[in-house]
Protein backbone atom coordinates (compact mmCIF):
# COMPACT_ATOMS: atom_id res chain seq x y z
CA UNK A 1 0.00 0.00 0.00
CA UNK A 2 2.79 2.35 0.99
CA UNK A 3 4.60 1.53 -2.26
CA UNK A 4 1.50 2.49 -4.27
CA UNK A 5 1.25 5.79 -2.42
CA UNK A 6 4.91 6.55 -3.13
CA UNK A 7 4.48 5.72 -6.81
CA UNK A 8 1.43 7.99 -7.04
CA UNK A 9 3.30 10.77 -5.30
CA UNK A 10 6.20 10.46 -7.74
CA UNK A 11 3.82 10.62 -10.70
CA UNK A 12 2.19 13.76 -9.30
CA UNK A 13 5.56 15.40 -8.69
CA UNK A 14 6.68 14.57 -12.22
CA UNK A 15 3.50 16.05 -13.69
CA UNK A 16 3.88 19.18 -11.55
CA UNK A 17 7.50 19.58 -12.65
CA UNK A 18 6.44 19.29 -16.28
CA UNK A 19 3.82 22.02 -16.07
CA UNK A 20 6.31 24.21 -14.20
CA UNK A 21 8.59 24.22 -17.24
CA UNK A 22 8.49 27.50 -19.19
CA UNK A 23 6.76 27.61 -22.54
CA UNK A 24 9.22 27.41 -25.46
CA UNK A 25 9.29 27.78 -29.23
CA UNK A 26 11.15 24.88 -30.85
CA UNK A 27 12.43 25.66 -34.35
CA UNK A 28 13.11 22.63 -36.57
CA UNK A 29 15.29 22.31 -39.65
CA UNK A 30 12.25 21.62 -41.85
CA UNK A 31 10.88 25.09 -41.03
CA UNK A 32 8.29 24.07 -38.47
CA UNK A 33 8.00 26.06 -35.25
CA UNK A 34 6.33 24.24 -32.37
CA UNK A 35 5.20 25.60 -29.03
CA UNK A 36 5.41 23.48 -25.90
CA UNK A 37 7.26 22.62 -22.71
CA UNK A 38 10.50 20.63 -22.82
CA UNK A 39 10.15 17.58 -20.57
CA UNK A 40 13.41 15.86 -21.59
CA UNK A 41 16.54 17.03 -23.34
CA UNK A 42 19.63 14.95 -24.10
CA UNK A 43 22.39 14.96 -26.69
CA UNK A 44 20.20 12.76 -28.89
CA UNK A 45 16.56 13.82 -28.40
CA UNK A 46 14.34 16.64 -27.26
CA UNK A 47 10.92 15.63 -25.92
CA UNK A 48 8.26 18.35 -25.99
CA UNK A 49 4.86 18.34 -24.35
CA UNK A 50 2.28 20.27 -26.37
CA UNK A 51 -1.45 20.71 -26.02
CA UNK A 52 -2.11 17.57 -28.02
CA UNK A 53 0.48 15.33 -26.36
CA UNK A 54 4.21 14.66 -26.33
CA UNK A 55 6.51 14.47 -29.35
CA UNK A 56 10.21 13.61 -29.53
CA UNK A 57 12.65 15.09 -32.06
CA UNK A 58 16.26 14.18 -32.87
CA UNK A 59 18.48 16.84 -31.31
CA UNK A 60 20.25 17.48 -34.62
CA UNK A 61 16.90 18.45 -36.19
CA UNK A 62 16.34 21.27 -33.67
CA UNK A 63 17.72 24.59 -34.90
CA UNK A 64 16.85 26.72 -31.87
CA UNK A 65 14.86 26.80 -28.65
CA UNK A 66 13.42 30.19 -27.70
CA UNK A 67 11.24 31.55 -24.96
CA UNK A 68 7.56 31.77 -25.96
CA UNK A 69 4.97 34.17 -24.70
CA UNK A 70 2.95 32.36 -22.02
CA UNK A 71 -0.19 34.41 -21.28
CA UNK A 72 -1.15 32.38 -18.22
CA UNK A 73 2.33 32.51 -16.74
CA UNK A 74 2.53 36.24 -17.44
CA UNK A 75 -0.86 36.78 -15.79
CA UNK A 76 0.29 34.94 -12.67
CA UNK A 77 3.39 37.17 -12.48
CA UNK A 78 1.34 40.34 -12.88
CA UNK A 79 -1.21 39.16 -10.34
CA UNK A 80 1.51 38.51 -7.77
CA UNK A 81 2.94 42.00 -8.29
CA UNK A 82 -0.26 44.06 -8.57
CA UNK A 83 -1.16 46.60 -5.87
CA UNK A 84 -4.49 45.17 -4.74
CA UNK A 85 -5.40 48.42 -2.97
CA UNK A 86 -5.10 50.52 -6.13
CA UNK A 87 -8.17 50.80 -8.39
CA UNK A 88 -5.94 52.02 -11.22
CA UNK A 89 -3.72 48.93 -10.94
CA UNK A 90 -6.76 46.64 -10.80
CA UNK A 91 -8.22 48.19 -13.94
CA UNK A 92 -4.88 47.95 -15.76
CA UNK A 93 -4.47 44.26 -14.92
CA UNK A 94 -8.12 43.58 -15.74
CA UNK A 95 -7.76 45.20 -19.15
CA UNK A 96 -4.61 43.19 -19.88
CA UNK A 97 -6.37 39.96 -18.81
CA UNK A 98 -9.33 40.85 -21.03
CA UNK A 99 -7.02 41.34 -24.01
CA UNK A 100 -5.55 37.86 -23.43
CA UNK A 101 -9.01 36.31 -23.28
CA UNK A 102 -9.02 35.74 -19.49
CA UNK A 103 -12.53 37.12 -19.15
CA UNK A 104 -13.43 35.80 -15.71
CA UNK A 105 -10.17 37.05 -14.22
CA UNK A 106 -10.74 40.43 -15.88
CA UNK A 107 -14.23 40.65 -14.43
CA UNK A 108 -12.83 40.06 -10.93
CA UNK A 109 -10.32 42.90 -11.30
CA UNK A 110 -12.93 45.37 -12.54
CA UNK A 111 -15.19 44.43 -9.65
CA UNK A 112 -12.29 44.90 -7.24
CA UNK A 113 -11.59 48.35 -8.72
CA UNK A 114 -15.23 49.38 -8.25
CA UNK A 115 -15.19 48.09 -4.68
CA UNK A 116 -12.24 50.39 -4.04
CA UNK A 117 -13.63 53.32 -6.04
CA UNK A 118 -17.36 53.20 -6.75
CA UNK A 119 -17.33 56.04 -9.30
CA UNK A 120 -14.51 54.60 -11.43
CA UNK A 121 -16.10 55.04 -14.87
CA UNK A 122 -13.37 53.14 -16.69
CA UNK A 123 -13.83 50.08 -14.49
CA UNK A 124 -17.62 50.24 -14.87
CA UNK A 125 -17.38 50.46 -18.68
CA UNK A 126 -14.91 47.58 -18.96
CA UNK A 127 -16.96 45.48 -16.54
CA UNK A 128 -20.02 45.88 -18.78
CA UNK A 129 -17.96 44.90 -21.82
CA UNK A 130 -16.48 41.78 -20.23
CA UNK A 131 -19.86 40.72 -18.81
CA UNK A 132 -21.34 41.02 -22.32
CA UNK A 133 -18.59 38.79 -23.71
CA UNK A 134 -19.07 36.25 -20.93
CA UNK A 135 -22.82 36.25 -21.54
CA UNK A 136 -22.20 35.66 -25.24
CA UNK A 137 -19.99 32.68 -24.45
CA UNK A 138 -22.44 31.15 -22.01
CA UNK A 139 -25.62 31.85 -23.94
CA UNK A 140 -24.60 31.10 -27.50
CA UNK A 141 -26.39 28.04 -28.84
CA UNK A 142 -23.71 27.72 -31.46
CA UNK A 143 -20.89 27.04 -28.98
CA UNK A 144 -18.76 24.23 -30.41
CA UNK A 145 -18.71 20.96 -28.50
CA UNK A 146 -15.47 19.85 -26.90
CA UNK A 147 -13.91 17.19 -29.07
CA UNK A 148 -11.88 14.33 -27.68
CA UNK A 149 -10.62 13.23 -31.08
CA UNK A 150 -6.85 13.26 -31.51
CA UNK A 151 -5.86 14.98 -34.77
CA UNK A 152 -3.72 13.05 -37.19
CA UNK A 153 -0.06 13.97 -37.43
CA UNK A 154 -0.67 14.73 -41.13
CA UNK A 155 -3.16 17.41 -40.14
CA UNK A 156 -0.72 19.05 -37.73
CA UNK A 157 2.06 19.31 -40.31
CA UNK A 158 -0.35 20.96 -42.77
CA UNK A 159 -1.11 23.82 -40.42
CA UNK A 160 0.43 27.27 -40.60
CA UNK A 161 3.87 27.64 -39.07
CA UNK A 162 4.53 30.23 -36.38
CA UNK A 163 6.67 32.36 -38.70
CA UNK A 164 3.64 32.84 -40.98
CA UNK A 165 1.30 33.42 -38.04
CA UNK A 166 3.60 36.27 -36.99
CA UNK A 167 3.23 37.78 -40.48
CA UNK A 168 -0.56 37.58 -40.37
CA UNK A 169 -0.57 39.26 -36.96
CA UNK A 170 1.68 42.02 -38.33
CA UNK A 171 -0.59 42.66 -41.29
CA UNK A 172 -3.82 42.71 -39.25
CA UNK A 173 -2.51 44.77 -36.32
CA UNK A 174 -4.45 48.02 -35.89
CA UNK A 175 -3.57 51.39 -34.41
CA UNK A 176 -4.14 51.53 -30.67
CA UNK A 177 -4.02 47.75 -30.10
CA UNK A 178 -1.87 46.39 -27.30
CA UNK A 179 -0.08 43.12 -28.00
CA UNK A 180 2.94 41.28 -26.69
CA UNK A 181 5.98 41.92 -28.89
CA UNK A 182 9.47 40.44 -29.00
CA UNK A 183 12.22 42.14 -30.99
CA UNK A 184 15.01 39.85 -32.19
CA UNK A 185 18.53 40.70 -33.29
CA UNK A 186 18.47 44.30 -31.99
CA UNK A 187 15.60 45.12 -34.35
CA UNK A 188 14.75 48.43 -32.66
CA UNK A 189 18.32 49.74 -32.83
CA UNK A 190 18.66 48.60 -36.45
CA UNK A 191 15.42 50.38 -37.32
CA UNK A 192 16.52 53.61 -35.63
CA UNK A 193 19.83 53.48 -37.49
CA UNK A 194 18.06 52.96 -40.82
CA UNK A 195 15.64 55.84 -40.12
CA UNK A 196 18.39 58.33 -39.25
CA UNK A 197 17.43 61.69 -40.74
CA UNK A 198 14.11 60.38 -42.17
CA UNK A 199 10.57 61.57 -41.31
CA UNK A 200 10.08 62.21 -37.57
CA UNK A 201 13.61 61.02 -36.86
CA UNK A 202 14.82 64.33 -38.27
CA UNK A 203 13.25 66.03 -35.24
CA UNK A 204 15.38 66.62 -32.18
CA UNK A 205 14.41 64.26 -29.38
CA UNK A 206 12.25 61.90 -31.46
CA UNK A 207 14.72 59.03 -31.15
CA UNK A 208 14.58 59.29 -27.36
CA UNK A 209 10.78 59.51 -27.53
CA UNK A 210 10.65 56.43 -29.78
CA UNK A 211 12.82 54.39 -27.40
CA UNK A 212 10.53 55.30 -24.51
CA UNK A 213 7.32 54.09 -26.15
CA UNK A 214 5.74 50.70 -25.53
CA UNK A 215 6.77 47.70 -27.66
CA UNK A 216 3.27 47.67 -29.22
CA UNK A 217 3.62 51.28 -30.32
CA UNK A 218 7.15 50.70 -31.60
CA UNK A 219 6.06 47.64 -33.57
CA UNK A 220 3.14 49.46 -35.22
CA UNK A 221 5.37 52.40 -36.15
CA UNK A 222 8.09 50.14 -37.53
CA UNK A 223 5.67 48.07 -39.60
CA UNK A 224 4.15 51.21 -41.13
CA UNK A 225 7.56 52.45 -42.22
CA UNK A 226 9.28 49.25 -43.32
CA UNK A 227 9.32 48.04 -46.92
CA UNK A 228 7.17 44.96 -47.51
CA UNK A 229 10.23 42.83 -48.23
CA UNK A 230 12.40 44.25 -45.46
CA UNK A 231 14.16 41.42 -43.58
CA UNK A 232 13.73 43.48 -40.41
CA UNK A 233 10.06 42.48 -40.39
CA UNK A 234 11.13 38.92 -39.59
CA UNK A 235 12.56 40.15 -36.28
CA UNK A 236 9.32 41.78 -35.09
CA UNK A 237 7.42 38.95 -33.42
CA UNK A 238 3.81 39.66 -32.44
CA UNK A 239 3.47 37.05 -29.70
CA UNK A 240 -0.19 37.54 -28.72
CA UNK A 241 -3.38 37.77 -30.76
CA UNK A 242 -4.56 41.12 -32.15
CA UNK A 243 -8.26 41.93 -31.78
CA UNK A 244 -9.27 40.40 -35.10
CA UNK A 245 -8.28 36.88 -33.97
CA UNK A 246 -9.78 37.13 -30.49
CA UNK A 247 -13.08 38.22 -32.02
CA UNK A 248 -12.80 35.56 -34.76
CA UNK A 249 -12.62 32.83 -32.11
CA UNK A 250 -15.41 34.32 -30.00
CA UNK A 251 -17.80 35.21 -32.82
CA UNK A 252 -17.05 33.41 -36.09
CA UNK A 253 -15.71 30.01 -35.12
CA UNK A 254 -18.53 29.53 -32.62
CA UNK A 255 -20.89 28.80 -35.50
CA UNK A 256 -18.44 27.72 -38.23
CA UNK A 257 -16.85 25.04 -36.04
CA UNK A 258 -19.98 23.02 -35.21
CA UNK A 259 -21.70 23.59 -38.56
CA UNK A 260 -19.22 23.88 -41.46
CA UNK A 261 -16.10 22.27 -39.99
CA UNK A 262 -17.61 18.91 -39.02
CA UNK A 263 -16.46 15.59 -40.48
CA UNK A 264 -19.51 15.18 -42.80
CA UNK A 265 -18.75 18.61 -44.26
CA UNK A 266 -15.63 20.76 -44.71
CA UNK A 267 -13.98 19.23 -41.65
CA UNK A 268 -13.50 15.86 -43.35
CA UNK A 269 -10.03 14.68 -44.31
CA UNK A 270 -10.42 15.86 -47.92
CA UNK A 271 -12.86 18.70 -47.26
CA UNK A 272 -15.87 19.42 -49.48
CA UNK A 273 -16.17 21.51 -52.61
CA UNK A 274 -12.49 22.40 -52.56
CA UNK A 275 -12.73 23.80 -49.05
CA UNK A 276 -11.17 22.11 -46.03
CA UNK A 277 -11.25 23.37 -42.45
CA UNK A 278 -9.53 22.05 -39.33
CA UNK A 279 -11.65 21.42 -36.24
CA UNK A 280 -9.14 20.45 -33.55
CA UNK A 281 -9.80 20.07 -29.80
CA UNK A 282 -9.77 23.21 -27.68
CA UNK A 283 -8.16 26.47 -28.76
CA UNK A 284 -5.45 25.56 -31.26
CA UNK A 285 -3.44 28.54 -32.42
CA UNK A 286 -2.12 27.05 -35.65
CA UNK A 287 -5.53 25.66 -36.64
CA UNK A 288 -7.25 28.97 -35.88
CA UNK A 289 -4.92 30.96 -38.12
CA UNK A 290 -4.96 28.31 -40.86
CA UNK A 291 -8.77 28.36 -40.93
CA UNK A 292 -8.79 32.16 -40.91
CA UNK A 293 -6.40 32.27 -43.86
CA UNK A 294 -8.43 29.71 -45.80
CA UNK A 295 -11.71 31.55 -45.16
CA UNK A 296 -10.12 34.91 -46.00
CA UNK A 297 -9.01 33.75 -49.45
CA UNK A 298 -11.57 31.17 -50.54
CA UNK A 299 -14.20 32.15 -53.12
CA UNK A 300 -16.84 30.55 -55.32
CA UNK A 301 -15.37 30.06 -58.80
CA UNK A 302 -18.76 30.51 -60.52
CA UNK A 303 -20.15 33.58 -58.74
CA UNK A 304 -16.73 34.94 -57.61
CA UNK A 305 -18.39 35.62 -54.27
CA UNK A 306 -15.87 35.57 -51.46
CA UNK A 307 -16.23 33.72 -48.18
CA UNK A 308 -15.13 36.87 -46.34
CA UNK A 309 -15.82 39.91 -48.49
CA UNK A 310 -14.15 42.91 -46.86
CA UNK A 311 -15.46 45.30 -49.49
CA UNK A 312 -19.07 44.10 -49.28
CA UNK A 313 -19.40 42.44 -45.84
CA UNK A 314 -23.10 41.50 -46.13
CA UNK A 315 -22.38 39.54 -49.33
CA UNK A 316 -19.79 37.33 -47.64
CA UNK A 317 -20.55 33.65 -48.18
CA UNK A 318 -19.79 33.17 -44.50
CA UNK A 319 -23.08 34.99 -43.87
CA UNK A 320 -25.02 34.16 -47.04
CA UNK A 321 -24.59 30.40 -46.71
CA UNK A 322 -25.61 30.59 -43.06
CA UNK A 323 -29.09 31.96 -43.93
CA UNK A 324 -32.19 30.06 -45.05
CA UNK A 325 -32.14 29.83 -48.89
CA UNK A 326 -35.17 32.10 -49.30
CA UNK A 327 -33.38 34.90 -47.46
CA UNK A 328 -29.94 34.57 -49.06
CA UNK A 329 -28.52 36.36 -52.10
CA UNK A 330 -26.14 33.43 -52.54
CA UNK A 331 -27.66 30.06 -51.72
CA UNK A 332 -25.58 27.21 -50.36
CA UNK A 333 -25.02 24.65 -53.16
CA UNK A 334 -26.03 21.81 -50.83
CA UNK A 335 -29.05 21.38 -48.60
CA UNK A 336 -27.91 22.37 -45.11
CA UNK A 337 -29.36 23.50 -41.80
CA UNK A 338 -28.86 27.30 -41.68
CA UNK A 339 -26.81 28.56 -38.75
CA UNK A 340 -28.95 31.71 -38.56
CA UNK A 341 -32.71 31.82 -38.99
CA UNK A 342 -32.63 35.46 -40.11
CA UNK A 343 -30.37 38.49 -40.41
CA UNK A 344 -31.55 39.98 -37.13
CA UNK A 345 -30.09 37.27 -34.90
CA UNK A 346 -27.24 38.28 -32.59
CA UNK A 347 -24.81 35.76 -34.11
CA UNK A 348 -25.41 37.03 -37.66
CA UNK A 349 -25.02 40.66 -36.61
CA UNK A 350 -21.89 39.94 -34.55
CA UNK A 351 -20.29 38.17 -37.53
CA UNK A 352 -21.24 41.05 -39.81
CA UNK A 353 -19.64 43.55 -37.38
CA UNK A 354 -16.48 41.43 -37.30
CA UNK A 355 -16.16 41.42 -41.10
CA UNK A 356 -16.76 45.17 -41.18
CA UNK A 357 -13.98 45.64 -38.63
CA UNK A 358 -11.44 44.11 -41.02
CA UNK A 359 -9.46 46.42 -43.25
CA UNK A 360 -8.62 45.75 -46.88
CA UNK A 361 -7.07 42.30 -47.37
CA UNK A 362 -3.33 42.88 -46.90
CA UNK A 363 -0.26 41.09 -48.19
CA UNK A 364 0.75 38.63 -45.50
CA UNK A 365 4.05 37.71 -47.18
CA UNK A 366 3.52 34.02 -46.42
CA UNK A 367 6.49 32.13 -47.74
CA UNK A 368 5.40 28.52 -47.29
CA UNK A 369 2.93 26.60 -49.39
CA UNK A 370 0.26 24.79 -47.41
CA UNK A 371 -1.71 21.96 -49.05
CA UNK A 372 -5.19 23.11 -48.00
CA UNK A 373 -4.73 26.83 -48.41
CA UNK A 374 -6.57 26.46 -51.64
CA UNK A 375 -4.68 26.54 -54.97
CA UNK A 376 -7.46 28.64 -56.46
CA UNK A 377 -6.72 31.30 -53.86
CA UNK A 378 -2.96 31.49 -54.16
CA UNK A 379 -3.08 34.31 -56.69
CA UNK A 380 -5.21 36.49 -54.42
CA UNK A 381 -3.71 39.43 -52.49
CA UNK A 382 -3.52 37.71 -49.13
CA UNK A 383 -1.00 35.06 -50.15
CA UNK A 384 2.43 35.38 -51.62
CA UNK A 385 4.33 32.18 -52.32
CA UNK A 386 7.14 33.85 -54.22
CA UNK A 387 9.38 36.87 -53.68
CA UNK A 388 7.42 40.16 -53.57
CA UNK A 389 7.54 42.26 -56.70
CA UNK A 390 7.26 45.53 -54.79
CA UNK A 391 10.11 46.84 -52.69
CA UNK A 392 8.19 49.07 -50.33
CA UNK A 393 4.80 49.66 -48.84
CA UNK A 394 2.53 52.04 -50.80
CA UNK A 395 3.72 55.60 -50.43
CA UNK A 396 6.91 54.64 -48.59
CA UNK A 397 10.41 54.79 -50.05
CA UNK A 398 12.45 51.58 -49.90
CA UNK A 399 15.06 51.65 -47.13
CA UNK A 400 18.03 49.32 -46.68
CA UNK A 401 17.16 47.87 -43.26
Amino acid sequence: MRTNILVAACVMLAATACFAQPLKLIRLRDGRVLEGRIVERTDKIIKVRMKLGELSFPADQVVAVEDAFDPRGEYDKRLAAVDKTSPVAQVALGQWAMEQGFLREAKGHFQAALALQKDNERAALLLRQVEAKLAGQAGSPEAPPVSTDTPKVAELKDLLRMEDIYRIRQAELRDGETVSVDFRNDAVDRFIKGMHGVDEFRQAGFERLFKGRTPSWQARYMLRHLAEDSPLRDDILIKSDPDFMRDYRLVVWRFVGPSCATSPCHGSQEGRGGLKLYNLPGQHEQADYTNFLILSNFYNTKTLARTIDRDHPEMSLLLQYALPPEQAEYKHPKKTSPAFGNRGLAGFQATLRWIRSLEKLPHYDIRNTYPYVMPRSRELPGIRTSKPTTTSAPGMPARPF
